[in-house]
Protein backbone atom coordinates (compact mmCIF):
# COMPACT_ATOMS: atom_id res chain seq x y z
CA UNK A 1 0.00 0.00 0.00
CA UNK A 2 1.51 3.38 -0.99
CA UNK A 3 2.21 5.96 1.70
CA UNK A 4 -0.07 8.99 1.84
CA UNK A 5 1.20 12.50 2.31
CA UNK A 6 -0.03 14.44 5.30
CA UNK A 7 -1.84 17.74 4.69
CA UNK A 8 0.38 20.77 5.28
CA UNK A 9 0.01 22.40 8.67
CA UNK A 10 0.21 26.06 9.58
CA UNK A 11 3.37 25.37 11.57
CA UNK A 12 5.11 24.27 8.37
CA UNK A 13 4.80 27.78 6.93
CA UNK A 14 4.56 30.25 9.78
CA UNK A 15 8.24 30.85 10.53
CA UNK A 16 8.63 34.57 11.08
CA UNK A 17 12.37 35.20 10.79
CA UNK A 18 14.79 34.54 8.07
CA UNK A 19 15.54 37.26 5.54
CA UNK A 20 17.27 40.59 6.12
CA UNK A 21 15.69 43.59 4.39
CA UNK A 22 17.65 46.84 4.22
CA UNK A 23 17.07 50.31 2.79
CA UNK A 24 18.90 53.63 3.29
CA UNK A 25 16.33 54.54 6.00
CA UNK A 26 15.68 51.30 7.90
CA UNK A 27 16.28 47.55 8.08
CA UNK A 28 14.64 44.53 9.71
CA UNK A 29 14.61 40.74 9.52
CA UNK A 30 11.61 39.71 7.44
CA UNK A 31 9.60 36.51 7.61
CA UNK A 32 10.56 33.39 5.69
CA UNK A 33 8.30 32.29 2.85
CA UNK A 34 7.47 35.92 2.03
CA UNK A 35 8.73 37.15 -1.36
CA UNK A 36 10.62 40.44 -1.54
CA UNK A 37 8.43 42.05 -4.17
CA UNK A 38 10.05 45.46 -4.44
CA UNK A 39 12.52 46.74 -6.97
CA UNK A 40 15.99 47.84 -5.88
CA UNK A 41 15.07 51.36 -7.08
CA UNK A 42 12.08 51.41 -4.70
CA UNK A 43 14.24 50.02 -1.87
CA UNK A 44 16.57 52.96 -2.42
CA UNK A 45 13.51 55.19 -1.78
CA UNK A 46 12.90 53.34 1.53
CA UNK A 47 9.86 51.38 0.35
CA UNK A 48 9.43 47.75 1.34
CA UNK A 49 7.02 45.00 0.32
CA UNK A 50 7.29 41.39 1.37
CA UNK A 51 4.38 39.27 0.14
CA UNK A 52 3.18 35.79 1.01
CA UNK A 53 2.00 34.27 -2.28
CA UNK A 54 0.16 31.02 -1.96
CA UNK A 55 -2.85 28.82 -2.36
CA UNK A 56 -5.35 27.39 0.11
CA UNK A 57 -4.83 23.61 0.36
CA UNK A 58 -6.87 21.56 2.81
CA UNK A 59 -7.96 24.78 4.55
CA UNK A 60 -4.41 26.10 5.10
CA UNK A 61 -2.57 28.81 3.18
CA UNK A 62 0.46 27.16 1.61
CA UNK A 63 3.22 29.49 0.34
CA UNK A 64 3.64 28.37 -3.26
CA UNK A 65 5.10 31.57 -4.69
CA UNK A 66 2.10 31.80 -7.04
CA UNK A 67 -1.64 32.14 -6.65
CA UNK A 68 -2.84 35.02 -4.48
CA UNK A 69 -1.27 37.32 -1.88
CA UNK A 70 -2.36 36.16 1.59
CA UNK A 71 0.15 38.03 3.72
CA UNK A 72 2.24 41.15 3.54
CA UNK A 73 4.76 43.27 5.38
CA UNK A 74 4.70 46.60 3.58
CA UNK A 75 6.70 49.68 4.56
CA UNK A 76 5.55 53.04 3.21
CA UNK A 77 7.46 56.26 3.83
CA UNK A 78 5.32 59.41 3.95
CA UNK A 79 6.68 62.65 2.49
CA UNK A 80 7.29 65.35 5.10
CA UNK A 81 5.16 67.72 3.01
CA UNK A 82 2.25 65.28 3.41
CA UNK A 83 2.69 64.72 7.16
CA UNK A 84 3.12 68.49 7.67
CA UNK A 85 -0.27 69.00 5.97
CA UNK A 86 -1.89 66.97 8.77
CA UNK A 87 -1.08 69.88 11.10
CA UNK A 88 0.14 67.67 13.95
CA UNK A 89 3.89 68.33 13.82
CA UNK A 90 5.69 65.28 15.15
CA UNK A 91 2.82 64.25 17.48
CA UNK A 92 2.48 60.51 16.83
CA UNK A 93 -1.03 60.22 18.27
CA UNK A 94 -2.13 63.16 16.11
CA UNK A 95 -0.67 61.50 13.01
CA UNK A 96 -2.45 58.23 13.86
CA UNK A 97 -5.72 60.11 14.33
CA UNK A 98 -5.17 61.85 10.97
CA UNK A 99 -4.84 58.44 9.28
CA UNK A 100 -7.69 56.74 11.16
CA UNK A 101 -10.53 57.47 8.77
CA UNK A 102 -8.58 58.19 5.61
CA UNK A 103 -6.32 55.11 5.65
CA UNK A 104 -6.79 52.60 8.47
CA UNK A 105 -10.61 52.41 8.23
CA UNK A 106 -10.38 51.85 4.47
CA UNK A 107 -8.54 48.62 5.27
CA UNK A 108 -11.23 47.25 7.59
CA UNK A 109 -12.79 47.90 10.98
CA UNK A 110 -10.44 49.52 13.49
CA UNK A 111 -10.18 47.34 16.60
CA UNK A 112 -7.50 49.31 18.46
CA UNK A 113 -6.20 52.71 17.33
CA UNK A 114 -3.59 53.72 19.92
CA UNK A 115 -1.30 50.95 21.17
CA UNK A 116 2.10 52.41 22.13
CA UNK A 117 5.33 50.51 21.43
CA UNK A 118 8.96 51.40 20.65
CA UNK A 119 10.62 50.92 17.28
CA UNK A 120 14.41 50.92 17.74
CA UNK A 121 14.07 53.24 20.74
CA UNK A 122 11.61 55.58 19.02
CA UNK A 123 7.96 55.91 20.13
CA UNK A 124 5.68 54.06 17.73
CA UNK A 125 2.06 52.97 17.55
CA UNK A 126 0.16 49.85 16.56
CA UNK A 127 -3.30 50.17 15.04
CA UNK A 128 -5.16 46.88 14.73
CA UNK A 129 -7.74 46.36 12.01
CA UNK A 130 -10.19 43.55 11.35
CA UNK A 131 -9.97 42.84 7.63
CA UNK A 132 -12.63 41.53 5.33
CA UNK A 133 -10.93 38.30 4.21
CA UNK A 134 -11.56 35.04 6.03
CA UNK A 135 -7.91 33.95 5.69
CA UNK A 136 -6.58 37.08 7.47
CA UNK A 137 -5.68 36.31 11.09
CA UNK A 138 -3.80 39.55 11.86
CA UNK A 139 -3.92 42.95 10.24
CA UNK A 140 -2.02 45.75 11.93
CA UNK A 141 -0.25 48.98 11.10
CA UNK A 142 2.85 50.17 12.94
CA UNK A 143 3.48 53.90 12.59
CA UNK A 144 6.42 56.02 13.69
CA UNK A 145 8.35 59.18 13.02
CA UNK A 146 11.99 58.26 12.32
CA UNK A 147 14.48 59.95 14.68
CA UNK A 148 15.68 62.14 11.80
CA UNK A 149 14.31 62.92 8.34
CA UNK A 150 15.70 61.02 5.35
CA UNK A 151 15.99 62.21 1.76
CA UNK A 152 16.41 58.95 -0.16
CA UNK A 153 15.33 60.55 -3.47
CA UNK A 154 13.81 63.88 -4.31
CA UNK A 155 11.40 63.85 -1.35
CA UNK A 156 12.22 64.08 2.35
CA UNK A 157 10.46 61.45 4.48
CA UNK A 158 10.21 60.94 8.24
CA UNK A 159 6.87 59.25 8.99
CA UNK A 160 6.58 55.53 8.19
CA UNK A 161 3.62 53.15 8.01
CA UNK A 162 4.38 49.43 8.30
CA UNK A 163 1.42 47.27 7.33
CA UNK A 164 1.40 43.65 8.54
CA UNK A 165 -1.07 41.03 7.31
CA UNK A 166 -0.82 37.29 7.94
CA UNK A 167 -3.10 34.31 7.39
CA UNK A 168 -1.41 32.40 10.23
CA UNK A 169 -2.06 32.48 13.97
CA UNK A 170 1.43 33.88 14.53
CA UNK A 171 0.47 37.52 13.93
CA UNK A 172 1.71 38.69 17.33
CA UNK A 173 4.98 36.85 16.75
CA UNK A 174 5.34 38.49 13.33
CA UNK A 175 4.67 41.95 14.78
CA UNK A 176 7.25 41.27 17.51
CA UNK A 177 9.75 40.07 14.88
CA UNK A 178 9.43 43.29 12.90
CA UNK A 179 9.55 45.49 16.03
CA UNK A 180 12.46 43.67 17.70
CA UNK A 181 14.69 43.56 14.60
CA UNK A 182 13.84 47.03 13.21
CA UNK A 183 16.79 49.44 12.99
CA UNK A 184 16.75 53.04 11.78
CA UNK A 185 19.69 53.86 9.51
Amino acid sequence: MPATLAAPSQEDYSIVSGQPIETPCWSYEGPQNFVNNISSDDEELCLGALELWGEVIDGAVVPTGVGAVYGRVKVEPVRVSTSDAWGVGSDLDGAVDALADSYFAENGTIISLHEPIDLDGVPANITRVEGGFEETRTKAFITAFAPEPFTPGEDTVQFFVIGIVTPYDNGEELIEQVVSTWKWA
